[in-house]
């Protein structure tokens, strides 16, 4: 418990292995069952946490809104592209869409992937209440988007979301950026 699992699985993705999941496997697990006798719980955990984040990043929920304006099969390729390298480097990506755009990507089947599809000509402000919403609960570190008008909106509500919003067409400014806020204490 608290944080080895994930740090062998990130030791051993290092020297080349995968790690997977058997979706049609069920574990049972009794909450707090191995820990139930440790008193300071809440330190160790802390502890753990601090050291794991040191090591390897702390993983990030990514906000991506796509807004399809663009829509074309090379923007589609470049966004699943982005998608599956934010997952696979340990992060999650939450995913504000409007509805059939889901289709159009090509993303793996990841358990990081989260989808949230919007209908109407709301979509924009209905997606930035969400994420504001979102905040005090959940909160998503990064905001990126394929939208130069969602990324002017969600500029001017910087200071609201807490966050920045970044085009998503640069992705290596938006990897520095992952970085930079992953290993951020």
């Amino acid at each position: 418990g608290y944080f080895d699992d994930t740090d062998y699985s990130k030791r051993a993705q290092k020297l080349g292995y995968r790690t997977v999941r058997a979706k049609a496997s069920y574990v049972y697990h009794k909450e707090s069952q191995s820990f139930s006798k440790i008193k300071e719980k809440r330190g160790i955990f802390l502890a753990n946490e601090k050291k794991f984040i040191s090591k390897w990043g702390r993983q990030l929920r990514v906000a991506y809104v796509l807004s399809g304006e663009n829509g074309h099969g090379s923007d589609m390729d470049r966004i699943s592209l982005n998608i599956n390298r934010l997952v696979k480097t340990g992060h999650q990506a939450w995913i504000f869409t409007k509805s059939g755009i889901r289709e159009k990507l090509n993303l793996i089947d990841h358990e990081s992937i989260r989808f949230f599809c919007y209908k109407g000509f709301l979509f924009s402000v209905i997606v930035l209440y969400k994420i504001w919403k979102r905040k005090r609960k959940k909160r998503l570190h990064i905001i990126l988007t394929d939208s130069a008008r969602i990324l002017k909106l969600f500029e001017a509500f910087k200071n609201t979301l807490g966050e920045d919003a970044l085009p998503d067409d640069d992705f290596d400014a938006v990897e520095r950026r992952i970085r930079s806020v992953s290993f951020f204490t």
